[in-house]
């Protein structure tokens, strides 16, 4: 749809009330429905419910809804905010994907273990999340291109972060990761922002180094003014290993360049076996 579209049809405001059924449909898929709300005769938010509503604006979900569905609200541009009630116990995948104007998302529940793939993925308005205190796992691609996203808040029972997770967050600038959380593939992939990032490693997953020659390096993880972590792989073997280093003098006119990122000044130091 044009700007001129849209501009014209926010002068309507259509209001739809959804009750007495217990599960949604794709009824309202494309729809120009501009606020939603849900009665609480609802219990589950089907997969594409809500789908392709260029001009929602606001949706109240009750606290009889148990589980968004997958893709539910994916390309829903115009919606602002969203607050996840306490009753939700699953949110599936892509659910928000690509709701550029998303810039608010409140965790009223602590019933939710995963971040599912590709959640927020594409939500280019949001600023800041705090993860809530029952997640353990962040999927991949959740947080995707999320490029204004500046801080984001992890909670302690956090046991894994997925695949290129927060790649792109071009804004983050801060992040504490957990000591029990382990970090895959290239999940802070061309966060070209991030001044610090806090990685606590436990001395018994590494094992000493031996020879830079023998791995190549495909990726950055991490990197931060005292640590950086890197993908690597074993070329005799093959095998997938992740790369720590501590930044000093040594090796100082050494430079690793990936997706725009220049680390200098390594010192090299041991690695983690993950495969």
């Amino acid at each position: 749809l044009s700007n001129m579209q849209k501009k014209q049809n926010q002068k309507f405001k259509i209001k739809v009330t959804i009750s007495g059924i217990r599960e949604t449909d794709k009824a309202l898929q494309y729809s120009c429905v501009n606020l939603i709300k849900i009665d609480s005769t609802v219990n589950s938010i089907s997969d594409f419910s809500f789908q392709n509503c260029q001009f929602l604006t606001k949706i109240e979900i009750p606290d009889s809804v148990t589980k968004i569905g997958k893709n539910s609200f994916e390309r829903d541009s115009s919606l602002q905010k969203i607050t996840i009630p306490s009753s939700i116990r699953e949110i599936l995948e892509n659910s928000f994907e690509e709701c550029k104007s998303l810039s608010e998302i409140i965790f009223d529940t602590n019933l939710i273990t995963r971040i599912r793939a590709g959640t927020f993925k594409g939500c280019s308005s949001l600023k800041q999340i705090s993860i809530p205190s029952s997640v353990t796992h962040i999927e991949d691609n959740a947080f995707y291109n999320c490029s204004s996203l500046r801080q984001v808040f992890l909670p302690e029972s956090l046991k894994a972060i997925g695949k290129c997770c927060f790649s792109k967050c071009s804004s983050l600038r801060q992040i504490s990761i957990p000591s029990a959380t382990h970090v895959e593939d290239n999940a802070f992939d061309e966060c070209n922002s991030v001044l610090k990032i806090k990685v606590p490693l436990s001395s018994k997953e590494i094992e000493p180094f031996l020879n830079i020659d023998d791995y190549e390096i495909d990726g950055i993880i991490v990197d931060n003014p005292s640590v950086s972590i890197f993908n690597a792989r074993n070329k005799k073997t093959g095998k997938q290993y992740v790369l720590k280093t501590y930044k000093s003098t040594f090796f100082s006119n050494w430079k690793i360049f990936y997706q725009g990122i220049s680390v200098s000044n390594i010192n090299l130091a041991g690695i983690i076996k993950i495969q």
